[in-house]
């Protein structure tokens, strides 16, 4: 030790080493305080009095203070005078450290105050957009919650901007005209295509429900929720999905082609249509054990065929076995029992009933003439178009569809009489059938259905001899 008290330290010692470490790294942690800082201050103050008594002149900013002014400090400070400087640069780290997990405390709860501050306020959009579409503060929790999924937090305040601004989409579909195909992401605002980056998110917005309950008018729609909050002057219908510039509409779809709207107009179930059908055929039913040979020469009785009838192709043969085995007004009574079921008002329409009559008709000659898969695709269509009239005259009056497919946003706009006609009839074909059913029991559907037509769908090839 009495080296170091006469001595002054070498340039490369150990000792020397020592003290320009712990002086650089005092310099450093104290600019990490505001400059303001009282400690800073402190710091400050020290390094000027080390220079003082060192006799160091060079440099005009401590904090700031360069490479050779430290190297000359340190060389100046030997002896007791060193262990004294170290012990003061550790009490002097102490202190600085203190005051950064002061500082760094008080940045977490500003920050924590900040996010809440800024969650709240993207809350309370979120109700307003609510309140905006005819929902309450729950569900706007709801849309709330799946938003905050999304990784960018700026992608959620826009969405609730520009919906409560009426901006969510580029492109207005609810414009009047027919028949529309058309893609979400070509038609939504720019800033939000990323609602589409994350596929998990974007179907919980999807499917976000906009109603509740059970019963007719309370179902779950895919996509009902994110066109209420796009399109412009839209609230949620009271028994139907949406109203639209005070129109109402009807949402379908899924997220595949297998994935069925179903056009419940009359919430008709399977037991229902099944019921109809037996009382067309009520004069057949009194010989339950009656056998039948078929073409094939398979033998089967009334009963399993009556049992196994129905329009999905899988028991269509028995259904076209029935049909045929019925006299020709027994065969139309039958059908008009049965469609009457999904298209009552349609029925008794004055504009609308020769489309009905015409129909009806056209499917008995079509049921008993069937050949294959294929040629009963225009009977599918059929039940389809009565459908959606009966939506449109029936006790929803929704006579606009959005069909809406929410993986490949591919949609079918349909508006008005003419947009439902045009969209069974027309030309190209942009629908997916699904045919009614007698099979089934409780509240299955018996409804016919239809999905937006992604790409061709390979005909069976079963033949209905």
């Amino acid at each position: 030790m009495r080296f170091f008290e006469f001595k002054l330290p070498e340039k490369d010692s150990p000792f020397f080493k020592k003290i320009f470490s712990e002086l650089s790294s005092l310099i450093d942690l104290a600019q990490e305080l505001p400059e303001e800082d009282p400690v800073r201050k402190q710091v400050s103050d020290y390094i000027d009095s080390l220079k003082n008594k060192t006799g160091v002149t060079e440099s005009d900013a401590i904090l700031t203070a360069e490479h050779d002014l430290l190297v000359a400090m340190a060389k100046a400070i030997g002896g007791s005078e060193a262990t004294r400087v170290l012990l003061d640069i550790d009490g002097f780290k102490k202190k600085i450290l203190k005051q950064l997990t002061k500082y760094s405390e008080v940045q977490q709860l500003q920050g924590k105050e900040k996010l809440q501050s800024e969650n709240k306020e993207k809350l309370d959009q979120a109700k307003k957009l609510a309140t905006k579409i005819g929902k309450d503060d729950e569900w706007a929790r709801k849309l709330h919650n799946i938003l905050s999924i999304y990784e960018n937090d700026k992608l959620h305040q826009k969405f609730l901007n520009l919906c409560l601004n009426n901006q969510g989409l580029k492109e207005n579909y609810a414009n009047g005209t027919p028949l529309q195909k058309l893609n979400l992401k070509n038609i939504i605002n720019p800033e939000l295509l990323e609602l589409f980056s994350n596929q998990a998110a974007f179907n919980s917005l999807a499917n976000l429900p906009l109603s509740e309950g059970t019963g007719q008018g309370s179902g779950t729609g895919p996509g009902e929720s994110i066109f209420a909050c796009l399109t412009p002057d839209t609230k949620k219908a009271g028994k139907s999905d949406l109203i639209i510039g005070g129109k109402v509409w009807e949402v379908k779809g899924g997220k595949s082609q297998d994935s069925t709207g179903w056009l419940d107009a009359t919430s008709a179930k399977a037991t229902d249509i099944r019921a109809a059908f037996l009382n067309g055929i009520n004069r057949l039913t009194k010989n339950p054990k009656k056998e039948i040979t078929l073409k094939d020469g398979s033998i089967v009785t009334i009963e399993d065929l009556v049992n196994n009838a129905d329009f999905r192709e899988k028991r269509f043969l028995n259904l076209k076995t029935i049909m045929r085995l019925l006299k020709p007004e027994e065969r139309y009574e039958t059908i008009d029992n049965i469609y009457e079921k999904i298209a009552p008002t349609v029925k008794n329409n004055s504009k609308l009933s020769k489309i009905y009559n015409q129909s009806v008709e056209d499917s008995v000659n079509l049921i008993v003439n069937a050949t294959d898969a294929a040629s009963i695709k225009p009977l599918e269509k059929m039940q389809a178009k009565l459908s959606m009239l009966e939506y449109a005259v029936g006790s929803y009056k929704a006579e606009n569809f959005l069909i809406y497919n929410y993986v490949t946003q591919d949609m079918i706009v349909v508006q008005g009489i003419e947009g439902i006609i045009q969209s069974i009839d027309g030309p190209s074909s942009v629908f997916v059938f699904k045919p009614i059913t007698m099979m089934g029991s409780g509240a299955a559907k018996g409804s016919p259905g239809l999905q937006v037509e992604i790409k061709a769908k390979r005909l069976s090839k079963k033949v209905f001899n």
